[in-house]
């Protein structure tokens, strides 16, 4: 038996290492859509709010892409933010198609109910995309609204497409932290300031494809392999924490809704912490059902009310733990207990 179950686990083995060697990077003709330029601009107000322009231009080259641009949507959350559509057209063969305001739809998308944020889509139907279309768009949006005041962050990374040119440029009033990930490369990044402006400018040297061909659907490339930019203006996590922490603590606090106040009563009826832990996580997934819709208050950052969260009946990850956390202490009454299920809804 011993010698079958090394046997079974070397046949494992070789079959993952044959499966990921037939893994390769894409090439030009294995892309769907070439970026011929992407261009995005952005300012950060002191405030942590910001404007963002962004301006691109995609070529269409395999028929798998065309469903992916009629129609076109831009999302964005409604109760922070404004978008306008500035420029949108295609071109083919040498016609010009522009794109009118009768083409374009702005419409709130269904949500969950009015304790979450309410995003919106801007449906844009271009005109004739075929193969070899391309397509142009150039659009802004004006964040009005932040979760954490004098706070602003930002990553991204170029695995996807095939992209020939890309600039972004960043002039905030926040000092931003940048850390930059570039295996290849492929970028030239230059950063200065100018009075009380911080300026970042990331460019491309060359084309940039990062893609990876023959990999299963759910493939992973290892983060170190890829190439990425990240931005904030706090330079440790424990800084986002403290400032995230007097929210979290303020809804743990709340006065227990009466759904929630019943799993106390019978939790107590167990003899032990373990069995009372085990029964408030068990009476609270029967009455609250998991929802991965991540739209929380001020754009994920935030828990919602407890009554809002018994009410709705519905919650993710932060709203269980949340819940979690209220329920036990009231159950428990054990100060470090309350003080460590606050540092594991941060984190998650």
């Amino acid at each position: 038996m011993k010698f079958l179950k090394t046997l079974f686990n070397l046949a494992l083995l070789v079959l993952f290492v044959a499966s990921t060697a037939e893994a390769r990077w894409s090439k030009y003709e294995d892309a769907s859509v070439e970026v011929k330029f992407s261009n995005v601009n952005i300012s950060v107000n002191k405030d942590g709010t910001y404007e963002v322009e962004v301006e691109q231009l995609v070529k269409i080259l395999k028929e798998s892409e065309r469903s992916r641009f009629s129609p076109y949507s831009v999302i964005y959350n409604g109760d922070s933010a404004d978008l306008t559509v500035l420029d949108a057209k295609t071109a083919y063969n040498g016609e010009e198609y522009i794109v009118t305001e009768d083409m374009m739809e702005d419409r709130l998308l269904a949500g969950p109910g009015e304790s979450f944020d309410q995003l919106r889509q801007v449906t844009i139907s271009f005109s004739k995309i075929e193969i070899g279309t391309e397509v142009y768009l150039r659009y802004k949006g004006i964040n009005k609204k932040v979760p954490v005041g004098n706070f602003y962050s930002l990553s991204f990374s170029y695995y996807g497409n095939y992209v020939q040119a890309e600039n972004t440029k960043i002039n905030s009033k926040l000092p931003l932290e940048i850390k930059v990930n570039d295996p290849r490369n492929v970028l030239k990044i230059d950063e200065k300031k100018k009075n009380d402006v911080h300026s970042k400018s990331i460019t491309f040297k060359k084309a940039v494809y990062e893609n990876i061909i023959n990999e299963p659907h759910n493939g992973i490339l290892i983060i170190k392999h890829s190439t990425w930019v990240s931005l904030s203006s706090l330079s440790k996590w424990e800084d986002l924490a403290k400032k995230l922490a007097p929210g979290y603590h303020s809804v743990i606090n709340q006065p227990l809704p009466a759904t929630f106040t019943a799993i106390v009563g019978s939790a107590a009826n167990k003899n032990t912490d373990e069995e009372k832990i085990n029964a408030v996580t068990s009476l609270l997934n029967e009455k609250i059902q998991y929802m991965g819709d991540w739209r929380t208050l001020s754009g994920k950052y935030f828990l919602r009310d407890l009554e809002k969260i018994a009410d709705s009946q519905v919650g993710y990850c932060k709203d269980f733990s949340a819940s979690t956390s209220a329920i036990l202490q009231e159950l428990l009454a054990f100060p470090i207990l309350k003080r460590y299920l606050i540092w594991i809804i941060l984190i998650m």
